[in-house]
């Protein structure tokens, strides 16, 4: 079970973890070649090519493991594919939550065939990347 405080989410029943921290961020920035709302955008609406989607889900899975690489990625994909699209937007939400301070985490309940289609409230902006940069 991942930790919805420390922006985790589990996928494959605990198989492999997710975390959207500022690492995967980085390497998710530079994969959309340094546009990184450009690239929350299409992660939120679910316009990713193949090697979009896997090169996310490398960057989210490395938290836990470092040596992953982006065919590991595309393994994990294969594998849980009817889980891992929800799973990923719900960590990076998790790691840009509202500004509301009196809001906890919640655990994602089911990601069970959500797929990559944008959700009725998009996703919230880097807010903590916002307040620590300035941007």
């Amino acid at each position: 079970m991942g930790n919805p405080f420390r922006g985790e989410v589990s996928v494959g029943g605990g198989a492999h973890r997710l975390v959207c921290d500022f690492n995967a961020l980085c390497e998710i920035e530079a994969h959309f070649g340094g546009e990184i709302d450009d690239g929350l955008d299409r992660i939120d609406s679910g316009d990713l090519g193949l090697q979009d989607q896997r090169a996310v889900v490398a960057a989210l899975l490395r938290h836990h493991a470092p040596a992953v690489t982006l065919r590991d990625a595309g393994v994990v994909i294969a594998d849980y594919y009817t889980e891992i699209h929800a799973a990923v937007r719900h960590s990076i939400s998790l790691a840009m939550p509202e500004t509301d301070p009196g809001k906890k985490p919640q655990a994602l309940e089911s990601a069970e065939g959500s797929g990559w289609q944008s959700s009725s409230r998009p996703m919230s902006r880097p807010g903590w990347i916002r307040r620590i940069f300035g941007l």
